[in-house]
């Protein structure tokens, strides 16, 4: 042991219980340093000992750390990282610990998260996750993996406020992804919706792999969307298979993963495409998401109009709305928006899906055409000062595909329209 060390973290821990942490620290800092560089050239049993001790405490004081340290700590933490991608054990129980120790210092110090060295060797250890796969993706050390990967996400989404620039992470999260392992993860996954905690790699995958997806740089991920949808889509519809079979035990936790999910394959890989690809799992998840919504759940509203819009995406593949019309779904698309009347979103979508599956008899027939009419004006106004208001209102006049249900819609839309003037 190094009294040096044993000394000066007692009159850190000092500090911290007088409220004085961040006082006279600095020439303790330096002192820490030249001792640990002392005991790693001359002892490194003794080194890792120490390095554990001082690390323990300097995770819950990471805040102003000072550049000598901090360097210190980051080449260590690069040399750990490597060693574990390279599937080579950490020497003891030390260096195990000490690599979860440095991973959250090093997140907590945005300004070195992004050192050259440091991102390259994690892009690294992306890929040896999705060439290696079960080894890895189970290792404990995947959540410090997690963790990092969250971090980077966060700094370069600026908070999921924007998406991200292109990168190398980019096409090492795609290859986790389309390990073959992902697909065990979400078959675990389906034994464990009942439950708010995960394993950590359902976490790596769930928060960490598709977290970055959400953030992705929407060129690159068009790209790459063909793989992602090939491999996990047909993962996609056993999960809402799931679903149907147990709606009612699920967490609320796994109701968000749920509709994470669903809404990535829907905005981000295209979860029905309109081309051929995948076609019969397509038509399995329109299937199995009109099942969906004749269970009724208010824990997502937001995955109850997932599943409209993936019915909706389906109308857009000609095959597929072909094989709607054989199933004769006008009176089930209208018994699914009786379950909800005051939601907007999911009444626009269930007004647009009409449009492309029902017959000239089913419209002549419609009992309120100026209700419907009212649905898509109110969908017009709420996104004309949108963000890409252009290509929503051309996508909003693509539903309207039938003649007779032009007319209909058209003669109404004008009148709301000329009252909206003359009241205005």
């Amino acid at each position: 042991m190094s009294e040096l060390i044993t000394q000066h973290c007692t009159s850190l821990e000092q500090l911290k219980l007088n409220n004085e942490f961040y006082q006279d620290r600095e020439d303790i800092l330096n002192d820490l340093h030249t001792e640990l560089v002392r005991l790693q050239s001359s002892n490194e049993i003794i080194f890792r000992q120490e390095m554990k001790t001082v690390t323990d405490l300097l995770r819950e004081n990471i805040l102003n750390l000072n550049e000598l340290i901090l360097t210190f700590f980051l080449d260590y933490f690069i040399q750990l990282l490597k060693q574990w991608r390279e599937s080579i054990n950490f020497n003891d129980k030390n260096d195990s610990n000490t690599f979860e120790n440095l991973e959250s210092i090093i997140v907590n110090n945005s300004n070195i998260l992004n050192n050259e060295s440091l991102v390259n060797e994690f892009i690294q250890c992306l890929y040896a996750i999705a060439k290696t796969g079960k080894n890895m993706f189970t290792d404990k050390h995947i959540r410090a993996i997690t963790h990092m990967l969250n971090a980077y996400t966060d700094n370069q989404s600026n908070y999921g406020t924007s998406f991200m620039e292109k990168s190398e992470f980019d096409d090492a999260v795609i290859k986790c992804l389309c390990s073959n392992y992902t697909i065990e993860v979400f078959t675990q996954f389906k034994s464990s919706v009942k439950s708010s905690e995960y394993s950590l790699t359902e976490n790596f995958v769930f928060y960490g792999l598709f977290g970055y997806i959400n953030s992705i740089n929407r060129e690159e991920l068009e790209e790459q969307s063909l793989s992602l949808r090939q491999h996990l889509l047909a993962s996609i519809g056993d999960l809402l298979d799931t679903f149907i079979i147990s709606s009612n035990e699920w967490s609320q936790s796994s109701m968000n993963i749920l509709t994470h999910l669903t809404t990535i394959f829907l905005y981000c890989v295209q979860m029905t495409s309109s081309n051929d690809i995948c076609l019969d799992i397509q038509k399995h998840i329109c299937d199995t998401a009109i099942q969906c919504l004749l269970i009724p759940t208010y824990q997502s509203m937001k995955f109850n109009n997932n599943c409209l819009q993936y019915i909706y995406m389906g109308t857009l593949n000609d095959k597929i709305l072909d094989y709607f019309k054989t199933q004769k779904l006008t009176s089930i698309i209208f018994k699914i928006g009786g379950f909800y009347k005051d939601e907007a979103e999911i009444q626009f979508n269930i007004y647009r899906i009409l449009a492309a599956i029902m017959t000239e008899e089913d419209i002549k027939r419609l009992d309120d055409p100026g209700a419907i009419a009212k649905v898509f004006l109110d969908h017009l106004t709420e996104i004309k000062d949108r963000a890409g208001w252009e290509t929503r209102i051309k996508n909003l006049l693509t539903t309207l595909k039938s003649k007779a249900f032009q007319l209909n819609i058209y003669i109404y839309l004008f009148i709301f329209l000329s009252n909206s003037f003359i009241t205005t």
